[in-house]
């Protein structure tokens, strides 16, 4: 699809080597992006990636290297919405959402008064929410269904989950608006410009749920109605571990072991990491004991897996490469 058309975002990875983990999205600039493994604020440069139309080309920031590049399309630039200050919502935001993947790119400026809402105009209740300060060193936070609201992980931790109300004042997001916190919890500070991204369930391609782990190298499987092109993992309970991201196009036969970690700047693990996974036509079973993927627990691990929407070619709107 066009970039230029269509609010895009761009997820960049080095395979080869130890390098950061780039977030870039069309709403807030491709010219600008956020790094997942610190909670530095984002960075303004136009040598990561260039867009015109159906090409993105990287640009002389990056290496020389392979790369990932995880594309999430969202709406049409042209047609951002523009949600005013209400009752509820609370708080203005501009959205660009793509009702086909259940993908929505939102931009706010906080409140700083726990409980204040936006409105992210998807029609359902998101099932991820990733939300990062623009300017200022913040958390990267994550709200998923499995969690609920009560809870949070960051995104660059290996920690799990915490409990605390000042993220989304123990209130789930909604059909029409997500709740958000206090100032000194990433997603409202008072004045600050802020990004979020949502992900709402669509069945056949995308899916958010729990696990529980076996311990065995024949672990469980995670049936999800999706055959997945990405999945990410995330333990929830027990020891800490990093966030595991799978890609199909990294790893195009079974058992798949090349796993990246959001929350570091290693370069991929290859087999000899014991991290094993099938990738199956709905979903994918897990083939190690390893702490990151499988030990013993009741729902220890959180998924989130997106696939390819059945839709026309010209038209789909998420892949990896």
């Amino acid at each position: 699809w066009n970039a230029d058309t269509y609010d895009t975002l761009f997820i960049i990875k080095n395979r080869d080597s130890s390098e950061a983990f780039h977030w870039i999205d069309g709403v807030r600039g491709y010219n600008k992006y956020f790094t997942s493994e610190t909670t530095s604020a984002w960075t303004t440069d136009s040598n990561v990636i260039s867009v015109s139309g159906t090409t993105i080309t990287l640009g002389s920031t990056l290496a020389a290297d392979n790369y990932v590049i995880e594309c999430h399309r969202g709406g049409a630039s042209a047609s951002r919405t523009s949600h005013t200050a209400d009752v509820p919502p609370d708080l203005a935001s501009t959205t660009s959402f793509n009702s086909v993947t259940g993908f929505c790119i939102m931009t706010w400026t906080g409140g700083g008064t726990l409980g204040q809402t936006i409105n992210h105009g998807m029609g359902q209740a998101p099932d991820l929410f990733i939300s990062s300060q623009d300017n200022a060193s913040q958390n990267k936070r994550v709200y998923h269904s499995s969690v609920g609201a009560t809870k949070y992980l960051n995104l660059e931790a290996d920690h799990i989950t915490a409990t605390s109300s000042n993220f989304m004042n123990d209130t789930e997001p909604t059909a029409s608006v997500i709740s958000l916190g206090a100032t000194g919890f990433s997603n409202n500070d008072s004045g600050a410009s802020h990004v979020g991204y949502a992900w709402a369930a669509v069945e056949g391609y995308s899916a958010f749920g729990s696990y529980s782990g076996n311990g065995n190298a024949l672990g469980p499987v995670i049936n999800a109605g999706v055959s997945p092109s990405s999945t990410l993992l995330k333990k929830i309970a027990g020891a800490v571990n990093n966030w595991t991201y799978i890609h199909e196009a990294r790893d195009t036969y079974n058992a798949s072991a090349n796993g990246l970690r959001p929350d570091l700047t290693n370069a991929e693990q290859g087999s000899a990491s014991g991290q094993d996974t099938d990738q199956l036509s709905t979903g994918m079973k897990i083939r190690n004991a390893n702490n990151q993927m499988n030990t013993s627990g009741t729902d220890n691990y959180i998924y989130s897996m997106w696939g390819t929407p059945t839709v026309n070619k010209s038209e789909t709107p998420a892949k990896a490469r």
